[in-house]
């Protein structure tokens, strides 16, 4: 499975900081239930034209990875959960979307074959 999310947020903490947006990582892997094999990673960022900054940040995972990127000028988040562990993917999303404050999120979800 693959939750992909696109979103305008009000959290901006999350869009900001390296500690909570670490936290928030682990916060949903414990959710889901899954393994954590490396990170939370978390790094600043300033783009290479110097008018966006953020954060982007990953955790791999046994069962794949969740990776998030956030641009807080634009008060906006990029959110990429990949897992060949099946999820409830409304209680994720509803998760997700009640921690960064989301507004009008685009969601794709996608089904992998395992095999």
């Amino acid at each position: 499975m693959q939750l992909i999310i696109d979103s305008f947020c009000n959290n901006l903490m999350l869009l900001t900081s390296k500690e909570e947006l670490g936290k928030w990582l682990i916060d949903v892997i414990d959710f889901i239930g899954m393994t954590l094999i490396g990170g939370p990673y978390v790094v600043y960022y300033p783009a290479g034209n110097g008018d966006e900054k953020g954060l982007s940040g990953v955790v791999l995972l046994a069962e794949s990875s969740i990776v998030v990127h956030t641009y807080p000028e634009y008060k906006f988040v990029y959110i990429d959960l990949f897992s060949c562990k099946e999820f409830n993917t409304e209680e994720v999303l509803s998760r997700i979307k009640r921690g960064f404050g989301m507004e009008d999120p685009i969601v794709h979800l996608l089904t992998r074959r395992i095999r």
